[in-house]
């Protein structure tokens, strides 16, 4: 018997909608956020990229308000996840660049209170203050990640 992986399904909603597709591009990020929860940075890192490329491919020109607002947030949470695991593979430097980014663009459709700012400017501070990684992670790295001090961002999907 053969087996499915969320890439198989990943490239047959690529095959059927294309790259510029908002649902090939929040699988994508899903499966990074599923590949990091298995301990599997790199692919992780790899999902988190090729979403963002997917999202950066899309034509704005014929967006909705919405739609753009939309692609803004998702392009947001890309960067944050980027950044996020960049972090976790001691990246630190690239990792809060992005993670600014990411801010940059909540910040141009969330109010400002929104507690996801809160969240990323929280994920900026704790990779600024946490030691840099090495082969063996620290105790307050191990704390960091088990505490939850960084979040991902998965995309959900909205079903009509």
């Amino acid at each position: 018997m053969a087996s499915v992986t969320f890439w198989d399904i990943r490239d047959g909603l690529l095959d059927i909608l294309g790259y510029a597709h908002p649902e090939v591009a929040k699988m994508t990020n899903n499966i990074g956020v599923i590949e990091y929860c298995r301990g599997n940075l790199e692919e992780a890192h790899r999902s988190f990229k090729i979403a963002h490329d997917y999202q950066n491919r899309r034509n704005e020109k014929e967006m909705t308000p919405i739609e753009t607002e939309s692609l803004t947030l998702a392009r947001a949470n890309s960067l944050n996840n980027i950044g996020f695991v960049l972090a976790k593979m001691g990246e630190s430097t690239r990792a809060v660049e992005l993670m600014k980014s990411a801010i940059a663009l909540y910040e141009k459709v969330l109010p400002g209170d929104d507690p996801t700012i809160a969240i990323v400017q929280g994920n900026i501070n704790q990779v600024l203050h946490s030691p840099p990684t090495s082969s063996g992670s620290s105790r307050k790295e191990k704390a960091w990640a088990s505490e939850g001090g960084c979040h991902l961002t998965p995309i959900c999907f909205a079903f009509d």
